[in-house]
């Protein structure tokens, strides 16, 4: 750090201004926001059966809102719905780990490990889908 504070080391700029409580708490709300109109636009196009239109906006949403597990899922269900099946799958788990009483997450886990012809385990994520259905 130079003398005038800055990080950079040539003149202090707005970047090296540390941000405070309030503009970070706009800024967290902001993205809230956007990832909750990102992922009902996807939702929208996944009822329409627009399945790579639904990718973009709903990976966005995921970006913006990590906790996001209702984006996650829908999100899981275009790449399906795409033959993307790893990035389902991983979408389907973060789902599941979300949404923790969500048996659709589950059983799309179940789905796409079947599709990847791993039964076992297909078979183990449909029981948590049961399990979890019957709570």
């Amino acid at each position: 750090m130079s003398e005038n504070g800055s990080t950079t080391g040539g003149p202090p700029s707005s970047n090296d201004a540390p941000v405070s409580d309030e503009t970070r708490l706009a800024e967290e709300r902001q993205r809230a926001a956007d990832a909750e109109i990102l992922t009902e636009r996807g939702v929208d196009l996944c009822r329409k059966a627009r399945w790579r239109d639904a990718i973009e906006p709903l990976k966005r949403a995921t970006e913006l809102a990590p906790n996001g597990g209702l984006a996650f899922y829908y999100l899981g269900d275009a790449y399906n719905h795409t033959d993307q099946l790893p990035v389902a799958l991983l979408a389907f788990e973060a789902a599941s780990r979300l949404l923790t009483d969500n048996w659709r997450a589950l059983k799309g886990v179940g789905i796409v490990l079947d599709r990847m012809r791993r039964p076992q385990e297909a078979a183990a994520a449909y029981q948590k889908a049961r399990d979890a259905h019957r709570r």
